[in-house]
């Protein structure tokens, strides 16, 4: 495995990083976001039905 890639390569393969550690780092956040927004959303449910 010595093969050396071309500039383009390389800077393909940069973005191409860079793109998926923003889309993993995006979606770890949404997560972190979601949750307890859903969590929130559901006691309320809970609270507003009974009454």
């Amino acid at each position: 495995m010595n093969k050396t890639f071309s500039y383009s390569q390389r800077i393909q393969l940069a973005l191409l990083v860079l793109f998926a550690s923003l889309c993993l780092n995006f979606g770890q956040l949404l997560g972190h976001f979601r949750q307890p927004s859903n969590h929130q959303l559901s006691t309320t449910r809970i609270a507003i039905h009974p009454g």
